[in-house]
This record gives C-alpha cells, sequence and structure tokens, in this order.
C-alpha cells in the first residue's frame, strides 16, 4: 500500500514540476532526439498501464508495428480501443526516432485483445500522418480521418 501512496506523489510531484515549467521546459531544443523503440514502448505500455491495460505484445509484420493490448478494467471494447488508440501518436513518433525501425515500419497499429483471449479489433495508422499531426502539420480532424478502424469482433466485451 506504501509503494503505491509513494507513486501517486512522486506522480503528482512530477506533473506540478511539469505544469510549474512548462514554459521553461518547452523552450529546451533537443539536439538529438535519436532513442531506441525499446524505450519508447517501454514509455507507452507504463502509461497503458496506469490507465488500465495489459500489454502483451509487440510485432511487426509486412511494415506494420503492431502492440497488442488487454483492458483490464473492462470497459465497453469499442471504449478501451478508443482509449488505447490514443498511444498511436507516441508510438509513431518512437518509430521515427529509432533509426534501425524508421525505415523499417510504415504503419503503426494498437490491437485490443478481450480477456476470453479473442481479438476484437485495431486501430492503426500510417506513421507519416501520426509525425504530421505530432507536428501540428494537420489537424485533429485530419489526423482523425487518417486512422483506420478495424473491427474483427461484434461483441462489446
Amino acid at each position: 500500500m506504501w509503494l503505491i501512496k509513494v507513486h501517486c506523489a512522486v506522480r503528482l510531484a512530477n506533473t506540478i514540476t511539469f505544469v510549474e515549467h512548462i514554459q521553461e521546459i518547452t523552450k529546451i531544443q533537443q539536439l538529438d532526439s535519436e532513442r531506441s523503440l525499446s524505450s519508447s514502448l517501454l514509455g507507452i505500455v507504463h502509461n497503458l498501464t496506469t490507465v488500465g491495460f495489459e500489454s502483451s505484445g509487440w510485432e511487426v509484420n509486412s511494415r506494420e508495428g503492431m502492440l497488442t493490448v488487454v483492458d483490464k478494467l473492462n470497459r465497453d471494447s469499442i471504449e478501451a480501443l478508443i482509449h488505447s488508440s490514443q498511444q498511436l501518436i507516441e508510438l509513431s513518433v518512437g518509430v521515427l526516432q529509432d533509426v534501425a525501425t524508421s525505415s523499417k515500419i510504415s504503419k503503426v497499429s494498437i490491437q485490443l485483445k478481450l480477456p476470453d483471449g479473442s481479438l476484437f479489433g485495431k486501430a492503426r495508422v500510417l506513421v507519416k500522418d501520426a509525425d504530421a499531426f505530432s507536428l501540428g502539420k494537420i489537424s485533429l480532424n485530419e489526423y482523425m480521418d487518417c486512422v483506420e478502424w478495424v473491427v474483427e469482433s461484434e461483441s462489446s466485451g
């Protein structure tokens, strides 16, 4: 129990620090933003775990990188897929920052697996479209038009 309280206190302190110093932080320019995809995946998996998802795998097939997640909060499956798909942008940026994967992966997806092990569906987007949105080159509406939704199961979990 104490670990949960410490974790919450540290996250709150981090958030307060970020909010208080947002102007200074955004003015800092990173000279070299290359980092490994595994480092980005670790952060994405942590973020998803914080909001009730468990990551069960990462694989690359035919230039598409796919992260598979399971919802641990028993949300409606469509809602869970939409919620987890918010990490597509971070996933795309992670692919672009890794020199070993930036030329090998052109699409990223987040796939939702139901508790019974069956696949519900996935959200996928071209890396270049997610990157364009992250850089402010396209609007949210334009980005959302780029996201492809594939529902493989009609059950709502």
